[in-house]
């Protein structure tokens, strides 16, 4: 009789996992077509990663589970929300938890642990930041120090029926196809639909019907969307809702185990005017007489200091972790084919004769955990002011027409390529998070978090 033993580099197993290839991508940049000068980002990113540390290139990556670096025996997708970075979780455990941060700040292995709830990504601090970077004209490099083009920073401005552009940068293992999905309520908390990919290009050239990897580029893709014709941006931010309007569309790479990367892009919609019909009385020629007027003017209107506490529960599905049972069995009948794993590698092999006795390695995987988390968030702002007709914040455009888009948009030779070092970015250094204007515009808003 024939036996496999499970002591040795030869192993019988009925089931395998295919693994996928990490594929790391950061979204830093997003326009849409009713205003292209205003360039938004996927909530998470920092503009101050220079992406030349092995794990600190991908602190600001926006990672749909709660677990930062993962793969698939300890994924946790979570279908709504933000997602959580490396930045975020740290940032976290730094001002929060910071006996828990400098003990094991040093390993990367403090970003496998799944992180609490409130590691995610803030949503409200960060579209609140870019509101106010657009309010106070603030400009970016687009590619990082050696671009020499800067945009405007905001929120972008969609209509409906129009387009949206996400340009996205991989940091390993080459461009990948992202699909997008928008909610109207602007809280990534519910999706309205998926939204249809026009088309894809590398930086420099004009976006054309069709996306295949054969269009992108070798780090830099932008990926044109199609906004629905009857969308209805409702949603709204600030504690005086004075930031309204504004839709989520989150993007993400589905190809992945160690993912899905990918971010939420906030939008705001511009949309016609109110209107309201004014009746008053006037004098024409000496005769009284009476005037209907159409007013579509508003006028802003100062917001005292007001304290908001929001309650968040967010449901996550967690597989468990598989388990092995061995068993012994004999060979039923002919042809039988099992696997043995030899240094690691599957090897088909056939029994040989009927009632043969293998030993086999069975996985098998339990029941999926459902986890309820409750987060309780409180923001607290100065000096909100609602949009006027003249400010870059007011919500309405009375003719809602694309403009052109910026003439280049090529990145600089800046001679990046694929990370040296370990690909699973083992840094045994410091591990410093970037510390972006979004937390600095944070600390400035007054936002807290308990």
């Amino acid at each position: 009789m024939h036996f496999s033993t499970l002591l040795t580099t030869a192993t019988v197993a009925l089931f395998g996992l295919t693994e996928v290839a990490s594929g790391h991508m950061v979204v830093f940049d997003a326009w849409g077509s009713n205003r292209p000068k205003i360039h938004g980002y996927g909530l998470g990113f920092s503009q101050k990663n220079n992406r030349k540390k092995v794990f600190g290139r991908i602190l600001d990556v926006a990672v749909f589970d709660r677990t930062v670096l993962h793969d698939k025996n300890n994924a946790t997708y979570l279908n709504n929300g933000c997602g959580f970075s490396g930045n975020s979780v740290g940032y976290y455990y730094k001002t929060k938890k910071p006996a828990v941060w400098s003990s094991q700040k040093r390993k990367k292995f403090f970003f496998e642990r799944k992180s609490d709830p409130e590691g995610r990504i803030v949503v409200p601090r960060h579209v609140e930041a870019l509101s106010v970077q657009e309010r106070q004209g603030k400009s970016r490099k687009r590619y990082g120090p050696k671009d020499q083009h800067k945009v405007k920073t905001g929120i972008p401005k969609v209509a409906a029926g129009r387009t949206l552009v996400v340009l996205t940068r991989a940091l390993r293992q080459g461009p990948r196809m992202i699909t997008a999905r928008i909610d109207y309520k602007g809280n990534a908390q519910t999706w309205t639909k998926q939204l249809k990919l026009l088309g894809c290009a590398p930086p420099g050239k004009v976006i054309t019907p069709g996306c295949s990897p054969a269009k992108f580029g070798k780090f830099y893709t932008k990926f044109k969307f199609q906004l629905p014709p009857n969308m209805d941006c409702r949603g709204a931010f600030g504690v005086n809702k004075g930031i309204k309007n504004i839709c989520m569309v989150r993007v993400q790479d589905a190809l992945s185990h160690k993912g899905p990367f990918g971010a939420c892009i906030p939008i705001q919609q511009k949309k016609p005017p109110a209107t309201r019909k004014v009746v008053r009385k006037t004098t024409v020629a000496g005769r009284a007489t009476t005037v209907t007027e159409i007013v579509t003017a508003a006028t802003p209107v100062p917001q005292p200091v007001t304290t908001s506490t929001t309650t968040i529960v967010e449901t996550i599905t967690q597989p468990p972790r598989p388990t092995v049972t061995v068993r012994v069995v004999k060979v039923p009948s002919l042809p039988y084919t099992y696997v043995i794993y030899v240094n690691g590698k599957a090897v088909p092999t056939k029994a040989t004769k009927v009632n043969q006795v293998i030993t086999e390695t069975v996985t098998v995987f339990g029941k999926p955990v459902v986890e309820t988390a409750t987060i309780i968030q409180k923001d607290e702002f100065e000096d909100e002011t609602g949009g006027d007709e003249g400010g870059d914040d007011n919500e309405t455009d009375p003719d809602l027409k694309d403009e052109a888009e910026d003439e280049d948009d090529t990145p600089p030779d800046d001679g990046d390529d694929e990370s040296s070092g370990d690909e699973n970015g083992d840094d045994e250094e410091d591990i410093e998070l970037d510390d972006d204007d979004d937390m600095n515009y944070a600390r400035k808003l007054r936002f807290l978090r308990d």
